[in-house]
């Protein structure tokens, strides 16, 4: 089986994790939109169409997140329409981010919950993890209780995984996806 890394072509981590799976000999697909740019190589161009069909998707998530979508910008709806491509057909999500009162922040927290969303929707027993960086903890979503655990760190990004997160990274952050890939 092929090592897939998915992720959204933006600068920070996204390019950080293709750069890790590259490295790694990992195939690489980023996910972007026309107005999108993005100095990344593997892009994958997404329709308008291809785009609308995350919006059921990405209004489950705000259920949880208790967002704003579709917001006033095309751009940000696309940016987090984008985000659904990243985690469809993913086995698991690796994301660099912070947390506040438990939840996932900025724009990763949508991928992060609709990949949440749909493996409760199928009863998948898959694997979500985030680097904290604010804590410098690996968090690990357990699904029985809803709920992220310290897990330390993960085992090593295999088949077809998502790597995703803040567009702002830290020295620390970049040092665990040196030891997660040494793994």
């Amino acid at each position: 089986m092929d090592n897939i890394c998915i992720s959204g072509g933006a600068i920070g981590a996204d390019k950080l994790w293709g750069l890790f799976a590259t490295k790694n000999e990992h195939k690489l697909i980023h996910y972007i939109f026309e107005d999108h740019n993005s100095n990344c190589n593997n892009l994958t161009i997404l329709t308008d169409e291809q785009l609308s069909v995350a919006d059921k998707f990405l209004h489950r998530a705000n259920n949880k997140l208790k967002r704003s979508f579709p917001c006033r910008s095309k751009h940000v709806n696309d940016l987090l329409r984008r985000n659904y491509y990243q985690i469809k057909d993913t086995d698991s999500v690796y994301a660099l981010s912070s947390f506040k009162d438990g939840m996932v922040q900025g724009g990763t927290a949508w991928a992060v919950q609709m990949f949440i969303d749909r493996c409760n929707e199928f009863n998948y027993k898959k694997n979500c993890f985030v680097f904290d960086m604010e804590t410098n903890e690996w968090y690990k979503y357990i699904f029985s209780s809803q709920s992220w655990e310290i897990c330390g760190l993960p085992p090593k990004p295999s088949g077809r995984w998502t790597g995703i997160g803040s567009r702002k990274i830290t020295d620390d952050s970049i040092l665990e996806l040196i030891k997660l890939f040494d793994n």
